[in-house]
């Protein structure tokens, strides 16, 4: 099942007002030096994003295909390649085998 919360725990809140604060009483270049650093982080953070989205679409792909159950439609999985277009890494490029023996 999916699910969604577009709203945050009220400590998180507080936290995320408090930076706010900061951030809006610093000077001009810690703000650009922190600003590239967020910027680096949500570049990342929407690459990994659009790696599991593709994953989760080819699962329910092959889910589909094993259980003999109609197919997600192609403009769907065109969506979610066209997240992550590029090919998936070779086993030993992969980071997530770091994790297997942890």
């Amino acid at each position: 099942m999916a699910w969604l919360k577009m709203n945050l725990p009220i400590e998180e809140e507080f936290f995320c007002e408090q930076q706010a604060r900061l951030i809006e009483h610093s000077n001009p270049e810690e703000l650009g030096v922190m600003a590239a650093a967020l910027f680096k982080n949500l570049y990342h953070q929407q690459d990994l994003t659009a790696q599991l989205i593709r994953q989760c679409a080819e699962l329910e792909l092959e889910n589909a295909k094993l259980s003999k159950k109609k197919l997600p439609s192609s403009s769907y999985m065109e969506w979610a390649t066209s997240l992550y277009p590029h090919d998936p890494p070779a086993e030993h490029e992969n980071d997530l085998a770091s994790y297997a023996f942890e």
